[in-house]
């Protein structure tokens, strides 16, 4: 289940809770991205386009409770400037769970 809450996407799977933000979304030149997790998981973070091609990655092994900051400069895998465009962040955990949050990239 996803909810959208200012900004937020909060996804309830189980005993594990994660929740995303984005800021600013939508997103220009660079993004703060925050991931909350309610205990340790394993876990896979990337961003992907709306047909699910991975754009970049983030984080993937044991990952802990709390807030995890993770920063995109709107590039992807290859370094390259990504361009204007709707894009997800993918979170894959405990193997079983995705939680998305869609951002949008303006000029």
């Amino acid at each position: 289940m996803l909810i959208l809450a200012s900004g937020s996407v909060y996804a309830v799977k189980g005993q594990s809770d994660v929740i995303i933000s984005v800021n600013p979304n939508p997103v220009y030149d660079d993004a703060v991205i925050t991931i909350s997790f309610s205990e340790k998981v394993v876990a896979d973070i990337v961003i992907e386009t709306r047909d699910g091609e991975t754009i970049t990655s983030f984080y993937s092994g044991e990952i802990g409770p709390g807030e995890n900051i993770f920063y995109w400069n709107r590039t992807n895998i290859e370094g390259e400037y990504v361009p204007d465009g709707t894009y997800y962040i993918a979170v894959n955990y405990s193997a079983r769970y995705t939680s998305t949050k869609k951002t949008i990239i303006l000029k």
